[in-house]
């Protein structure tokens, strides 16, 4: 069974990004696919406000910055963009 998905978040510090698998959104949260374990559901939240995120799957969150760090993204401002598309734009 593939997880439901709407599109992808993209992190941005400077030119280099990183693709989120996005599960849905809204003004104040995003809820993606978590990049540090396997999961069907998406369960890594990230809070626009406070530049947080936690995974309530495997437990693990931090700061915007500290995630994009552990992605490999350079230091610097993290930028989260919705890119929402259909399954079939995303090659799924």
């Amino acid at each position: 069974m593939r997880p439901k998905v709407i599109g992808v978040v993209r992190l941005v510090v400077g030119s280099s990004f990183v693709d989120l698998t996005l599960g849905r959104s809204n003004a104040r949260q995003v809820t993606v696919l978590c990049v540090f374990h396997a999961e069907k559901t998406p369960s890594l939240v990230i809070w626009r406000r406070s530049r947080r995120w936690h995974c309530f799957g495997c437990q693990q969150g931090g700061t915007l910055v500290g995630l994009a760090r552990a992605l490999g993204l350079p230091r610097g401002e993290v930028e989260v963009a919705d890119m929402r598309a259909h399954p079939e734009q995303l090659g799924m």
